[in-house]
């Protein structure tokens, strides 16, 4: 939580009685930084060999870096990152955003990687080269491996904060 409060920082005095004091303004921040969303979307079916992800955050300290995990790290804007794809099947894009304080946020994203092509088998159908005339009745089933095997439930953006460190900045 940012918090703002007044703090003295020193006081003069001189033998004749004179004092002078400074008070400054400062804000404590000991959150990480807010993360508002990652692309791509939860479930996402995604292809290709990369899969170019983002990561939006705020705060109030401002950004030093994000992180993908098993990546690299970004330290501009906006946080995108090209990362491996991998095989076939679910994928957890993780990233963690740490402010120039050093407060750390993360939140998790998972994806479906399908670089498979789905096949195709023809059940019944006019032989090859039949000559026919009309409607013409074909059946056909197709199967791809990763809709087999990415259940249809769905979970929600996971974030989740780092224990803070008591740091004040002015």
């Amino acid at each position: 939580m940012n918090r703002c409060g007044w703090l003295r920082i020193g006081l003069v005095t001189r033998r004749v009685g004179n004092s002078a004091s400074h008070t400054s303004k400062v804000v404590l921040d000991n959150t990480g930084p807010a993360i508002t969303g990652i692309a791509p979307g939860h479930r996402a079916l995604v292809r290709g060999k990369t899969i170019r992800t983002t990561v939006y955050a705020n705060d109030g300290s401002g950004i030093r870096d994000a992180y993908l995990h098993g990546a690299y790290s970004v330290s501009k804007g906006p946080y995108t990152i090209n990362a491996s794809a991998g095989p076939d099947g679910l994928r957890t894009l993780t990233w963690a955003v740490t402010d120039r304080l050093g407060n750390t946020s993360r939140m998790s994203r998972t994806v479906v990687v399908d670089n498979t092509r789905p096949t195709l088998k023809l059940t019944k159908a006019p032989k090859n080269g039949a000559k026919v005339r009309g409607t013409v009745k074909i059946t056909a089933s197709s199967c791809s491996s990763t809709a087999r095997s990415s259940p249809k439930t769905s979970r929600p953006d996971t974030p989740s904060r780092s224990t803070p460190r008591s740091t004040a900045r002015r």
